[in-house]
């Protein structure tokens, strides 16, 4: 058998991976052996393959593994394939090699997508957004953010904390956001105190002041103002005679309103549907002010303290119905249909309970 016939330099190449010196000289067998060389491309890659080449000699019929694979960045090596770009076919250590061969790696190739816009959620807190604040927003212009609005309140800046820690953001450059992502900011406002009022100071709707809110920026409200005496009702019961009602069970201060939402919402035309003490209450208007509530014990307590005491309001003497109904049993039941009410006179002050269908004083309440 003739040896297959190589250009020098490859002859030369494969003398090395063969082990044969320019000095040796091919014996009878040596002569009937074959050798080819399969050399692997690597497209390019930023570390090649290691070998490049790999010989195939007599009696093997294939490449005794393959080399290790090149690497690239953004790519991902696929194989090699007896094309460029994954043409042919794949070449692997089991491929018979029948003849000098080139082999070309393949790579996918990594599509890095890279965000032209992110994302803003504000948590306003109560507040009305501005138009110009906007949902996302080019990575690449700046950001000037607008200030919400919120009815009593002074914005006090946005913040990327719920915490409302740190320094105020007015600005959110471009490029930032740690080049891509979303943006979350939480409105800080503090309360507007336009009135300055005191205790039994006249409200804004004509009524008396009887409480003073010291955190008024958590809460939204700083006041409470009791209703004129010109809006009182008399001879009004909580409810009808053995009437229960899930909710209303608020006792402390800024619990009155949503008392007055759970009778509300639980009464019907059996249950003294117009003539009920919280229907009253929150269908009052008066002065252009519709927000009216039955206070609850503790507010209602309040009014008996910083009003009806210093003699600023509230001439008659009798009980008053809070909006609180008596707790329910230990099991979740409820054992009576008792409610509190407070008793406005030197004698007793407040407060105590009383069966719901009995009909009492009612005075409205709001806040602001």
């Amino acid at each position: 058998m003739t040896p297959p016939y190589l250009p020098i330099a490859a002859a030369l190449a494969l003398a090395t991976l063969l082990g044969l010196s320019s000095c040796q000289t091919p014996t009878a067998e040596v002569e009937d052996a074959y050798a080819y060389l399969v050399t692997f491309d690597s497209q390019g890659a930023a570390v090649a393959a290691s070998p490049s080449m790999k010989a195939v000699q007599s009696p093997a019929g294939t490449i005794d593994e393959l080399p290790a694979a090149p690497e690239d960045d953004g790519r991902s090596f696929l194989g090699w394939y007896t094309e460029p770009n994954g043409g042919g076919t794949q070449f692997t250590a089991a491929t018979a090699v029948t003849g000098d061969l080139t082999v070309y790696a393949n790579f996918t190739i990594e599509v890095i997508i890279r965000q032209e816009a992110y994302s803003i959620t504000y948590n306003l807190n109560g507040g009305t957004n501005d138009a110009g604040n906007p949902a996302t927003q080019d990575i690449s212009v700046a950001l000037t953010l607008a200030a919400p609005t919120r009815e009593r309140f002074r914005f006090g800046g946005w913040y990327t904390s719920s915490t409302l820690s740190g320094s105020a953001v007015t600005e959110i450059p471009a490029g930032s956001i740690e080049q891509y992502g979303s943006v979350e900011l939480w409105a800080k406002w503090v309360y507007d105190d336009r009135y300055n009022l005191g205790l039994g100071d006249v409200g804004p709707a004509g009524g008396r002041i009887c409480y003073v809110n010291l955190n008024a920026n958590a809460d939204g409200w700083k006041y409470l103002e009791l209703a004129p005496d010109s809006t009182e009702w008399s001879g009004v019961p909580f409810g009808s005679y053995q009437w229960h009602i899930w909710g209303a069970d608020g006792v402390i201060v800024g619990t009155g309103a949503q008392n007055t939402q759970d009778i509300v919402s639980q009464h019907n035309s059996a249950h003294y549907m117009f003539g009920i003490a919280a229907r009253l209450c929150s269908e009052l208007s008066f002065n252009g002010y519709d927000d009216w509530f039955l206070p609850s014990i503790d507010e209602l307590t309040y009014a008996y303290l910083n009003v009806w005491k210093p003699g600023k309001g509230i001439h008659s003497e009798g009980r008053y119905w809070s909006s609180t109904e008596k707790e329910p049993a230990a099991d979740g039941t409820k054992e009576s249909t008792y409610c509190y009410a407070c008793y406005f006179d030197t004698a007793l002050g407040c407060a105590g309970v009383m069966d719901s269908f009995i009909s009492r004083y009612v005075r409205a309440m709001r806040s602001f």
